[in-house]
């Protein structure tokens, strides 16, 4: 099969716990690995590989017959956001896919990438370091490599800013895709209320309603809080990019605090 959907971003915003939950749905397959990263770091192995990662047509076909109800299938790597090169490859390849975007706010997620980072050894500076760092990290990757090449450990591990200045992440995919084909949800509802963003999803897949007893919410890592001072520097790095997207989007988003 190929994916009727993919869950494109943002890393650290709930991703994992959204797409666990939505393959919870009777018409939901999921893939045999929820990040294929096919489109942006394993994009020269080729569709065949890419497809391997799906249910075999023979299962939807299977499905319809013994439950009487239509399957879909769909990935979530959450570098596809980021990357400006998968908007395109998506298109070519699945031009009426859907797309779900989960965002939160941009200083929680810069703070839970860090940490992530620290865990997997990737990170060696205090949390206010690794922000001053990023610039000239970011800015020596552009030197050492090609400009089309976003796959390097710098700009995947590090971006700690980068990745959180979501309007300009999001014009960049509504280049290709229509609006109606990519559903822009917030982390913080998600936390507060997974049954109702769940069922936006759904009708955003054109699913039949599907109750989920227990869903399970995005994750909330145990750390140290941010220090106070760190986080108001943050907040005001993030405000006109938060402005930004708010005006984008037309919604308020809550993001300064």
């Amino acid at each position: 099969m190929c994916p009727q959907f993919i869950i494109i971003g943002a890393q650290r915003c709930g991703t994992t716990s959204l797409y666990r939950n939505l393959t919870e749905h009777p018409c939901v397959a999921a893939a045999f690995k929820k990040e294929v990263h096919f489109f942006d770091h394993q994009f020269e192995r080729g569709v065949l590989w890419y497809r391997a990662h799906f249910p075999a047509t023979f299962y939807r076909w299977y499905a319809s017959r013994r439950f009487a109800r239509a399957i879909i299938t769909g990935e979530a790597s959450p570098y596809y956001l980021f990357d400006p090169r998968a908007p395109l490859r998506i298109k070519k390849m699945l031009p009426d896919v859907k797309l779900l975007a989960i965002l939160r706010n941009p200083v929680d997620r810069a703070y839970s990438q860090y940490h992530m980072n620290r865990r997997k050894g990737f990170e060696t500076l205090a949390f206010p370091a690794a922000i001053d760092a990023e610039p000239q990290r970011l800015k020596e990757t552009e030197t050492d490599t090609p400009a089309d090449d976003f796959s390097t450990l710098e700009r995947r591990h590090f971006s700690y800013v980068a990745r959180g200045i979501y309007v300009d992440q999001l014009k960049a995919w509504h280049e290709h895709f229509d609006a109606e084909q990519l559903l822009i949800l917030r982390s913080e509802d998600f936390q507060v209320d997974p049954g109702q963003t769940l069922d936006a999803v759904y009708q955003f897949l054109r699913l039949p309603p599907h109750t989920i007893v227990d869903p399970e919410k995005s994750h909330v890592a145990e750390y140290e809080p941010m220090d106070a001072a760190v986080r108001s520097s943050l907040i005001d790095m993030f405000r006109p990019h938060n402005r930004r997207l708010e005006d984008y989007l037309g919604r308020r988003l809550n993001w300064d605090c």
